[in-house]
């Protein structure tokens, strides 16, 4: 007789489940739809915040090299300037007026127009222009140019620049060419 207490019970709860437990699914199909939607929006957000950070961090950092390199820029313009030995007032204005065109920080601008008044070499990290071979040619050619303005290629103004293309990684022919 227990058994059949048991199993009345048991068919009794199952069609009570039934009845109610397919109610339950359909309002519980909701939330698990925003569950779902939710950790599918949040894994999306993610992967996008993570690839905008990535692109934004590396324009500040392209933004910092890119003020280095101008910074490298100006002081090989000045040591140009300076290795034949006759650095002239005309030069130094004009070396800051390049300076001033410059897109690089107020801090900066200002170590470099004391740089250009103390009219001293400057040591120049040269690996901002190795890596850019585009960067390099055309600061190796635009040097050969302001140092050939007078007319002439002092022999100070040659080895400098033999200097420079040899760590930049040119071969002398490549820097024949560039002093012609």
């Amino acid at each position: 007789m227990l058994t059949k207490i048991n199993q009345a019970v048991g068919f009794r709860l199952f069609t009570k489940f039934g009845q109610k437990g397919l109610v339950n699914i359909h309002k519980a199909i909701p939330v698990l739809g925003g569950v779902v939607g939710g950790t599918v929006d949040a894994m999306s957000t993610y992967a996008i915040a993570k690839a905008a950070k990535a692109l934004f961090l590396n324009e500040i950092i392209d933004f910092e090299k890119q003020e280095q390199i101008e910074i490298a820029k100006a002081k090989l313009i000045l040591n140009m300037a300076l290795v034949d030995g006759d650095f002239s007032q005309d030069e130094t204005e004009l070396l800051k007026v390049l300076v001033g065109s410059m897109n690089i920080s107020d801090k900066n601008r200002t170590l470099l127009f004391a740089e250009i008044d103390n009219s001293k070499q400057q040591k120049v990290d040269l690996a901002l222009f190795k890596d850019d071979l585009m960067n390099a040619t055309t600061l190796l050619s635009g040097l050969a140019q302001l140092a050939k303005a007078d007319g002439t290629l002092h022999p100070a103004e040659k080895l400098y620049l033999q200097t420079l293309g040899h760590e930049l990684g040119y071969a002398d022919d490549a820097l024949k060419v560039l002093m012609e």
